[in-house]
Parts: C-alpha cells; structure tokens; sequence
C-alpha cells in the first residue's frame, strides 16, 4: 500500500476513534446501532491497509453515502457539536481513497434548513409584522410601496449573514449582519432602514432544520442613527450555519454579465450587491454531475423550450442544436428561464438551498409564465424553500393551480396591504383564501369600468374603435 493511502486511512481511523469517543462520553441515546457501524467502518479501513480495498471499498462506498443521506444517522450526529464536521472529515477522507483507488465518489449534502418566521418592529414600511413561512413556496403580494421586496431582500440577508460569518471565522456576527444589511438594501447605513416614524427597529427570526431539536432564532436591533447592528440573540446549530441562500433581482443579468464583475470591484455601480451575488453563482462552468433536481427541470422545460445557457470566455450563449448564439439576441424572458436551469446546472441552487426571486414575471409573458410557475413548483416539491414577490395575478393564480393539483406542494400567499397608515399582512395557503389582492381589486374594478362604457354610462374618447372596447 502506498504512503498516501496510508495516511488518508491513518487519518480516517482517527477520526472514527474520536466520534465514537464522543458518542459515548455525550451518551447520546439510540447510538448503538452507529456505533456497532463505526467500528465496522474502522475494521474496513484496516483491511484496506492490508491491500483488500477492491474486496471492502463497496461496502465503505454504501456506509459513507447512507451517513450523508439517512434521517436517522444526521439526527444522531447533530447532537454532537462537532458532529457535522466528523462527518465532513469521514467523507473528504473516502473520496480520497476513491479517488486513488478508483471508486466511486460520495457527495457531501447538508441537510436542509428552513426559515420558519420572521419578526420586524419599525423597520421599512412596517410597524409591527409577524409571519410563519412555509418550507416550499413562500409568494408575497401587494401594492408597489407595501414592502414586498424589502421582506423577502432582509430574510435573504439573514441568510447571507450566517453564511458569511461561518466562513470567515474572524468576522462576528453584527459585522456580517450590518455589510449584509447595506450590501443588500443598497444603503450607506443601517439607521436608514428604519421606519420613517420610529428611532429603533428590532428583527427576529428562525430556522428549522430536520435534525435540530430546537429552533435557531436570530435577533438584531438598530437606530436611526446606527452605523451598526446589536445583536440580541444568537441561537445557531452548525446545521443552520451550513444553509445557502441565492437572490435573483428583478433585472435580467445574463445580458450584462460580461464584465461586470470586475467593473463591480473597480466602481460604485447602480447596483446593490445581489446583482455581483448573482454574476458570481453565474460565474461557475456546470457540474459534471449535476444534482437531480436539474434533470426535473429540464425535463419540464425542454417540452417548451429547446435551449440552453452556455458560459464561454466571451460570455454565455445560447444553444440550440450545433448553433450557437450570443445571449443578448435571445428574448429576455426566455433568458431569465434559462439562467435558472443554468443556476441548477452549475449546483448554485440544489434541493437544499433557499430561492429569493423579485418580481420574476418582469418581461415573461403568460405562456411561459406558466413554465415558470411548474418549474417554482417543481423546486418546492423536491425541498427547494422558495420567496417570491410578484405583482402578477397570472402568476399567482397559476402557482394556486399547480399547488390544487398536487399535495406534496406547501405554499402559503402573503397579501400586504395599507390600512390606517400601516402595512398589514394577511396570509392564507390558498389564493381564494387571501382578502385585498390588489391585482384582482384592480382587475374587476377596470372590468366594471369597461362594462360602464359599454353600456354608455361613462364617455368614451372619440379615438377608441369598436373593437377597442368590445369583451
């Protein structure tokens, strides 16, 4: 056996050794069973050193993937602090063993967290706001002005906050939430966030994951004049550390991606930071094996649409066939259809990672309004939590219909709207269920007048036709 091999088995049988250790000296209930596997795993690893991997790299290859994928053996691990990364080491150190070896590879999935709730005071357009999410789809509606974009850009900048600060060990968390805050809002500082009437706004939330007993509950609070965020609870598991987050802004991007990454780091541009989030995901060639969420997605818009993104040096094309096409001559609509798969493809959006998506009907008409709607469906049904501000009544009734037809879809409607001078929001799983949609209100209400026209209540200019004014 060669040197290197040695080492990654030495260094395997430590690891093992030290969780079983902890197991114990935690007395972790219900372990037995990951005990007794463990110690099978170690009696494998030795037979590896003894040149009998053809005969036990199977079995190592079936152990290693079950601990990444089984329900059961993630709760026994997130009881120990140090459980995920005894779990990272376990599958960094087989793959490196397959890879010498030959065999084959297990991925690293970390489970899939959720954000569960959120709590403002003062902060944007809202006085006092609570709201419960659900794990799938997640779709905010109101009026421009009501805060639509402003709650799902903070819950992503939660998200974005935890991340960065578990990557970079040196940052603490009232840093990473303050350059998260700006860099999101697009604001000079964190006092301007709150609301025009109040001194001080105060935000609480919380995630869930499938393996933590608990809640993880995030709280910070600032003043109008805060240059920097106070934290005020700071509940988090390894678990929700892991989370991924991705905002797609409004604005179509793939048009403008050439350059702009480096003219972002160079100049202060009209863009706030989840437009150089969004180019940096986009900046990544495709997996070798992308995760099965791409070939569901796929399968849904290849019955539509026969193209696909492709990233060269010169930026991304379009494929059709053997021909390909710069970018920017594709419709945007189909465009921000593609960059999705795209996103999927290159593994920037997964089964575990969480979607916030700004007003995506913007330049999509109804027909592929409804392929977008089955692929949001789509990612809700396989895990994918998904935040979406959308002011179209298409859309939202096309989203109600799919959810109808198929039960494993969770999805709750937000309806924000003004009243006595605050924003109020209600909250329903179904459309029908939701009271003061503005973009129905405004539909009937443009129908009526329409039907008063036409029966010559109101006056009609002399310019409309007949046929402008006809069902």
């Amino acid at each position: 056996m060669t040197q290197p091999i040695q080492q990654i088995v030495q260094r395997l049988h430590n690891t093992v050794d030290l969780l079983s250790g902890d197991i114990r000296n935690e007395q972790i209930p219900n372990a037995d069973g990951l005990l007794k596997q463990l110690g099978i795993f170690a009696e494998k690893l030795t037979a590896i050193s003894s040149n009998e991997s053809p005969l036990v790299l199977p079995w190592c290859y079936r152990w290693v993937k079950r601990m990444n994928a089984e329900a059961d053996i993630w709760a026994l691990l997130y009881k120990l602090e140090s459980g995920p990364q005894y779990l990272a080491d376990i599958t960094e150190g087989y793959n490196q063993l397959a890879t010498l070896l030959g065999a084959e590879l297990v991925t690293l999935r970390p489970p899939k967290v959720h954000l569960t709730a959120l709590h403002v005071e003062q902060f944007s357009v809202f006085s006092d706001l609570s709201l419960t999410f659900s794990p799938g789809l997640n779709v905010f509606l109101g009026e421009n002005g009501s805060g639509k974009t402003h709650l799902i850009k903070l819950a992503f900048t939660l998200c974005r906050a935890l991340n960065t600060v578990a990557q970079d060990p040196a940052m603490d968390l009232s840093t990473g939430l303050t350059q998260s805050l700006t860099g999101v809002f697009g604001c000079q500082a964190v006092g301007q966030l709150v609301r025009f009437s109040g001194n001080k706004s105060a935000v609480h939330s919380t995630f869930k994951s499938a393996f933590d007993t608990e809640q993880n509950r995030i709280g910070f609070k600032f003043a109008s004049i805060s240059h920097q965020v106070v934290p005020e609870v700071a509940q988090v598991t390894p678990t929700t550390k892991t989370l991924r987050a991705l905002f797609i802004p409004t604005k179509e991007v793939i048009s403008i991606y050439p350059g702009f990454l480096s003219l972002f780091a160079e100049r202060r541009l009209a863009f706030d930071e989840t437009y150089r989030d969004i180019m940096q995901a986009l900046d990544k060639l495709p997996l070798v094996s992308p995760p099965p969420l791409y070939d569901a997605l796929k399968a849904i818009l290849s019955e539509h649409i026969q193209r696909e993104l492709k990233l060269t040096d010169q930026g991304f094309v379009v494929t059709q066939g053997n021909r390909d096409l710069p970018a920017s001559l594709e419709a945007e609509g189909i465009r921000k259809i593609l960059m999705l798969l795209y996103l999927v493809q290159n593994g920037e959006i997964s089964e575990d990672t969480l979607v916030f998506w700004d007003e995506p009907e913007a330049n999509v008409n109804s027909k592929l309004l409804t392929v977008l709607a089955a692929l949001l469906a789509e990612m809700a049904k396989r895990g994918v939590q998904v935040f979406l501000a959308t002011h179209s009544l298409f859309l939202m009734k096309e989203l109600n219909l799919l959810t109808a037809t198929e039960s494993k879809i969770p999805m709750t409607f937000f309806n924000l709207y003004f009243q006595d001078g605050q924003v109020i929001a209600d909250s329903a799983d179904r459309l029908e269920d939701v009271q003061h949609i503005t973009a129905l209100d405004s539909a009937l209400e443009q129908f009526e007048r329409k039907q008063q026209a036409l029966s010559g209540k109101i006056k009609v200019p002399e310019s409309y036709s007949n046929e402008a004014v006809t069902p």
